[in-house]
């Protein structure tokens, strides 16, 4: 669906003229609106779920009321709550994009290693083919999953791992190799720590399930 990519909002009637309101948008001598001010544009989508609901609903009361009312710069108080009002419903609306591009961010990452189980892990190559820094990346990488860049490619290694393990004939030494890591003991440990129990005894497991 397209976007809308600007709002023209304009309150004005004939019970105040442009003149008898100082300090009103139509002011010319206003120090508050500039004349520039009116060039920018705030893109909001066609459609959107308001999460601060409450709030925005408080502010187009408070502006209807504004509107409606005979108070003291009536016309300038209407224009700075359109104001809030706009802006509070982009910055929602900024805050899920932003939300999207977190997660997309750390799809690619996540495609990347699953695509990648059998290397090791160079975080400078990484870093090149994502196009960001690394410890940008690590951090929003912990956020959104709950583990570091590393945790979550030795899960992935270690998935692979018993995938092979169910798969094939090959034995701990042969898979840990397989797998990316050199030192059966250190795969061991990994395996342990992600699965909860040993190769040795996940084996066992697959041969009385079997």
């Amino acid at each position: 669906m397209s976007s809308v990519k600007q709002f023209w909002v304009h309150f004005y009637d004939g019970r105040i003229s442009k003149s008898n309101e100082k300090g009103s948008v139509y002011d010319v001598k206003s120090s508050i609106h500039k004349v520039e001010d009116y060039d920018l544009t705030i893109p909001l989508p066609k459609q959107f779920n308001l999460l601060n609901r409450n709030f925005i609903e408080g502010k187009i009361k408070e502006l209807f009321g504004i509107y409606t009312s005979k108070m003291t710069y009536r016309q300038l108080s209407v224009s700075l709550v359109t104001n809030e009002l706009f802006l509070a419903i982009y910055r929602e609306c900024q805050k899920k994009e932003q939300g999207g591009k977190a997660h997309g961010t750390v799809q690619r990452i996540v495609d990347y290693l699953e695509c990648n189980p059998y290397r090791t892990l160079n975080t400078q190559e990484l870093a090149n083919y994502m196009g960001l820094n690394y410890n940008y990346m690590s951090t929003l990488f912990r956020k959104q999953t709950g583990y570091s860049i590393r945790e979550y490619f030795e899960r992935v290694r270690v998935f692979k791992a018993t995938e092979l393990m169910r798969s094939t004939t090959m034995n701990i030494s042969e898979i840990s190799m397989k797998v990316g890591y050199e030192d059966a003991l250190y795969f061991s440990r990994v395996f342990k720590k992600v699965i909860g129990k040993s190769p040795s005894a996940y084996i066992s497991q697959i041969y009385r399930n079997s």
